[in-house]
């Protein structure tokens, strides 16, 4: 099997690549030499049969990376790359927004949908490295959250064009370090390889993140299960405060 992968030297891409690495050729995509050296090592250790080195930045486009990796066919696209993963929005500089909306969306789909779209090539299957915060609404990480739930919706939308493509979405919901394996990265791995084979299309990882997420939606149930209380203790439900076209508040008490 040939597995590219987009992001190879964060920790959880790099996690990632070892825990698909045997029997396999792995083609390695990131901007850091040094440590895609390492990521290639460690792959070769784990028993992949080839790997390749890319150094190449995404903001560059499809098209470029596309020549780069050539015309090998891809049995399985992971995208573990984003540049904006450890951004607020406040971080974000605008005179680099195109670069990171490249990065983080446009350009990961551009190549998905040449390779599915190649005449005669095999339709890649895709594992996608998103993020709780596609679900759930943070006020100081809007831009990173949307920018994951827009490319899980255009996968969504290219797996129902592509059927072979069967896109696995791996909603991260806890705090891994970019920067160095962890327990918590190896685990994603692990069970990200276990949804593969079990053909599974989502995949949360992370108690603290599912916690925040169940809070999350709550709020509209708890929201309405409050005024209703205070509708009925006030009586706003009452009929006659209904024929009457509503309670009426004297002295700020409801009658």
């Amino acid at each position: 099997m040939n597995i590219l992968v987009l992001g190879a030297t964060s920790a959880i891409g790099s996690d990632l690549a070892y825990e698909f690495a045997f029997g396999n050729r792995v083609t390695l995509i990131a901007r850091d030499v040094y440590r895609l050296r390492e990521v290639a090592q460690g792959c070769r250790e784990r028993g992949a049969v080839m790997t390749d080195e890319v150094v190449f930045d995404l903001a560059s486009g499809a098209a470029q990376l596309r020549q780069v990796i050539g015309t090998q066919p891809i049995d399985l696209l992971i995208n573990a790359a984003a540049a904006t993963s450890r951004l607020r929005d406040r971080d974000i500089a605008l005179s680099q927004l195109c670069e990171y909306v490249a990065v983080d969306l446009t350009v990961p789909i551009e190549l998905i949908r040449q390779l599915a779209s190649d005449p005669g090539a095999r339709c890649p299957r895709v594992i996608f490295v998103s993020s709780i915060l596609a679900a759930i609404r943070s006020p100081r990480r809007q831009i990173y959250g949307s920018l994951k739930l827009m490319q899980e919706a255009v996968l969504r939308q290219l797996g129902k064009e592509y059927r072979d493509l069967r896109p696995l979405i791996v909603r991260v919901a806890k705090w891994i370090d970019r920067g160095s394996s962890t327990r918590s990265s190896v685990g994603l791995a692990k069970r990200v390889r276990r949804a593969y084979d079990h053909n599974r299309e989502a995949l949360t990882y992370g108690i603290p993140g599912l916690f925040l997420a169940a809070i999350y939606y709550a709020q509209p149930l708890v929201f309405r299960l409050v005024i209703e209380a205070v509708s009925t203790v006030c009586g706003f439900l009452r009929p006659e405060a209904d024929k009457a076209g509503g309670a009426v508040i004297e002295g700020g008490e409801c009658k």
